[in-house]
């Protein structure tokens, strides 16, 4: 009985040290973890894809969703990875001239779309596409660089009739089903070949007839349904049924009046029709409904009648307002779920969601930068040869025989130069026409060069000068070497040579 008794009250007191020293731990918050909870249905990568985002949906809160309608498609507190965005109708850009100041990425470049539709080759244009979605996925995922850019805007998708619009060096032409071929070989490439995922998302713009530069955030571009169907929308359309691609960025124009961000063709033809799933502003789009087009009094009204056109990604104001419109019941969590259902779509399909064992592209990190290895300088190099289109060759002057030249002379402004435009991104090397020409001539060929003629004797004067009207000091300085857009700062005009000041003075 004694024995009994010691060891009822040694376990006692075992007990109550056992339950002391567990208040103690909940108190200081280092109490045992509960055994974890299962993972939310939208993490099953064999559940279908429409139940998982109805998991996802139900899981997010207001705040959560209307974040998700920038181009910060993620969701961090459910660990839902952002696909982000970059700038890419040839080659990925990132220059890091942007408000975070990060540092430029060098990347792959391609020629603008007019020399890579001079290359007549959709398998090259596919080639090229697969080099700048793979650099995509690779500065994505690898850690040090800290951005996520898997949705890639390109391929520009728009035409280019007539040269007087401006813009044409955005597009591979003017002919629908050329431009067609070209946009679904260019959406393949950054999609890449794995059967279920892709490795990049494109985001095809600008819809719908945008080429004109002149005052394109308020005009109206004005045709029928038929020239719609056999030209404007073809070269879109191809790339969404044959490549599969899925987004699309609305033009700052209006189309027979109506502004495309507000356009009912969104929802009737491009949402409905052909099945895509991320319509995106351009950036300032919404607001220029307000300023340009005068068709809304204020940013609210203009938010509201945007999402309810079909876009679901915007570049613009739109949080506060989107916050507003919900509270007074003229957004409903139906419209936001709506919305990004078609994101979310995205997601998925670049694997973002799935175990990382089961997505071919998910490996692609860290290692050497393929932009520094021989495939993509092949291909780009390939396709910047492709893009050059000789006019003449009179007399089979070309090709040039390297045993017989003593000498080349190589004339021109632009021979030691090489300018890009607002869609370029940071090259890692550049090489200059008159550098390849003297690289591939050799040490043994002398090569002279001449930007322009200003040191030249002066021609004879067939009449006498106007310079009392018009004199050298006065003239216009040069053009651009290329278009600003009106966004991209432009090189510091070129003095006119001096044969030049000649013409124009008479």
């Amino acid at each position: 009985m004694a024995q009994q008794g010691l060891l009822h009250r040694a376990t006692s007191r075992g007990a109550v040290s056992v339950a002391l020293a567990a208040s103690a731990l909940l108190l200081t918050g280092a109490a045992t973890p509960p055994p974890s909870s299962p993972a939310p249905l939208f993490r099953n990568a064999d559940l279908p894809a429409e139940q998982r985002i109805d998991n996802l949906l139900s899981l997010m809160t207001i705040d959560e969703k209307i974040d998700a309608l920038s181009t910060n498609s993620g969701v961090p507190r459910l660990g839902v990875p952002n696909f982000g965005s970059s700038e890419g109708i040839h080659g990925v850009v990132q220059r890091g001239a942007d408000k975070r100041h990060r540092d430029p990425i060098p990347t792959t470049q391609f020629p603008q779309p007019p020399g890579m539709g001079a290359s007549w080759d959709p398998a090259l244009v596919q080639q090229a596409g697969g080099v700048e979605g793979y650099e995509a996925r690779y500065i994505t995922q690898t850690p040090r660089y800290d951005r996520q850019i898997l949705m890639l805007w390109g391929p520009q998708a728009d035409l280019a009739r007539d040269p007087r619009w401006g813009r044409s060096e955005e597009v591979y032409g003017e002919d629908p089903f050329f431009n067609g071929t070209m946009t679904t070989a260019f959406s393949r490439g950054l999609e890449g070949d794995d059967p279920k995922y892709w490795q990049a998302a494109p985001l095809l713009k600008h819809f719908l007839a945008n080429s004109n530069e002149d005052k394109r955030t308020s005009t109206s571009s004005n045709f029928d349904d038929r020239l719609f169907w056999e030209y404007y929308s073809v070269p879109f359309r191809m790339a969404f049924q044959n490549a599969g691609a899925s987004g699309v960025m609305a033009s700052y124009n209006a189309w027979n009046g109506t502004p495309m961000a507000i356009n009912p063709v969104l929802r009737s033809v491009v949402i409905g029709q052909w099945g895509v799933n991320v319509v995106s502003s351009d950036g300032g789009a919404v607001k220029l409904l307000v300023t340009a087009h005068k068709r809304f009094a204020t940013q609210k009204e203009a938010v509201v009648a945007t999402l309810k056109a079909g876009i679901n990604q915007y570049l613009d104001t739109y949080k506060d307002e989107m916050h507003e419109a919900v509270k007074d019941g003229s957004v409903t969590v139906a419209d936001l779920d709506d919305a990004l259902r078609r994101k979310f779509r995205t997601t998925l399909k670049l694997g973002l969601l799935d175990p990382p064992e089961r997505v071919s592209y998910a490996a692609i990190h860290d290692g050497p930068a393929p932009w520094d290895g021989a495939k993509d300088q092949g291909i780009s190099k390939r396709m910047a040869l492709e893009s050059i289109v000789l006019l003449k060759n009179a007399g089979n002057a070309l090709p040039l025989h390297k045993d017989r030249l003593k000498s080349i002379a190589v004339i021109g402004p632009l021979a030691d130069a090489v300018h890009w435009d607002w869609y370029g991104g940071h090259p890692p090397y550049a090489t200059t026409p008159l550098q390849g020409i003297r690289d591939a001539a050799g040490p043994g060929v002398k090569i002279s060069y001449a930007a322009d003629d200003r040191d030249a004797p002066p021609p004879p004067q067939r009449r006498p000068p106007m310079s009392r009207w018009w004199s050298s000091a006065t003239i216009p300085p040069a053009a651009p070497t290329w278009p600003t857009n009106g966004r991209f700062p432009a090189p510091s005009p070129a003095p006119i040579p001096a044969t030049a000041a000649r013409v124009a003075t008479g």
